[in-house]
């Protein structure tokens, strides 16, 4: 049963702890270019999308922290990739990690204390798994 139907690209589908919202990487209704994804949330079933993060770069891998209070995403720029997150209710974006791979998928560890990555190497094409503590303010 779809979800959404929107024109343009829609991936990386995460739904939040309790349910209610779903958070995604969509394109937008404008070209479907892969480099150019923005962070929407929905509330469930039949929500409209808003957009929580607007580039640069392409934003994906969405995943909400255990308590649903945040989302960390990596963020996909020419220069390099960063795992960031963004306060739901605030919209207020932290840089948490910038890295010289490229991001593969990330999720938070059940206390939300850890971020751990999926990431390939860039010159060398070796694949790994990496963890990290999130700053907290």
């Amino acid at each position: 049963m779809p979800i959404t139907s929107f024109t343009g690209l829609e991936l990386f589908p995460d739904l939040s702890p309790n349910g209610a919202m779903l958070a995604f990487s969509w394109s937008g209704e404008g070209p479907t270019d892969i480099g150019a994804l923005d962070l929407y949330v929905m509330q469930l079933p039949s929500g409209r999308p808003t957009r929580l993060v607007d580039g640069p770069g392409s934003v994906t891998y969405p995943s909400w922290s255990p308590d649903g209070t945040e989302i960390a995403f990596a963020l996909q720029e020419a220069t390099g990739s960063t795992v960031a997150s963004v306060e739901v209710l605030s919209g207020e974006v932290r840089r948490l990690y910038s890295v010289s791979c490229s991001i593969e998928g990330l999720d938070w560890s059940p206390d939300g204390e850890w971020i751990v990555l999926a990431t390939t190497e860039k010159e060398t094409g070796y694949a790994g798994v990496a963890a990290a503590a999130p700053f907290r303010t």
